[in-house]
């Protein structure tokens, strides 16, 4: 119970940074958003739950949707009225290394890195196999201009979000709504407990 409220003690120090210091740059928002991200992973379900909720994942894509990260409006607001653009949750981003490049090993590099960065453990494991770890699984895919992520559910059940409109999928299989991609890695994640 103690080291829930301290994070959330964080997390409400990084929202009234974001609220009320207008003097920040769009990379210092960068980094408030990160600290929020390795916070909020804490504190989010362990295994999730078929979610296709919009609000609560409006600004994230399927990758931040896998993972059960959010990107909160005012992060949003505030970075593009700086910017002119939206701020892009490619892999490598969480990391600080956005990765561009669509060779499977440099998306993988970047995968990884995002997830050391936020304490999550990883594990290689297959779509059927059985989690072992009490996490619960992702799959990368490629295709040859983009990726995308699945995530299966407490259930059993696998669903996805497509980029960053309000299309939401559950399937009962982890093959994507749209075919063109190809698998590339299972991984069973574990979220960190503690900070």
């Amino acid at each position: 119970m103690y080291n829930e409220l301290k994070l959330k003690y964080e997390l409400l120090k990084i929202y009234k940074e974001i609220y009320f210091n207008k003097n920040l740059g769009s990379e210092e928002i960068e980094n408030l958003y990160i600290e929020y991200l390795k916070t909020m992973v804490c504190l989010t379900p362990k295994k999730p739950v078929y979610d296709d909720y919009s609000k609560k994942y409006e600004y994230i894509n399927c990758y931040g949707y896998a993972l059960g990260l959010t990107y909160p409006k005012i992060f949003h607001d505030r970075y593009e009225e700086i910017e002119m653009d939206d701020f892009s949750h490619n892999l490598g981003f969480i990391y600080g290394k956005r990765n561009y490049s669509n060779l499977p090993s440099f998306q993988l590099d970047a995968l990884y890195n995002d997830l050391d960065a936020l304490n999550i453990e990883y594990y290689d494991t297959e779509i059927d196999a059985k989690n072992t770890h009490g996490g619960y699984k992702i799959t990368f895919y490629l295709a040859v201009d983009d990726f995308h992520f699945m995530r299966q559910n407490r259930d059993g059940s696998w669903s996805e979000k497509i980029g960053y409109t309000d299309e939401f999928y559950k399937n009962n299989d982890a093959l994507p709504h749209y075919k063109k991609y190809e698998l590339q890695k299972t991984l069973e994640i574990v979220k960190p407990r503690k900070r």
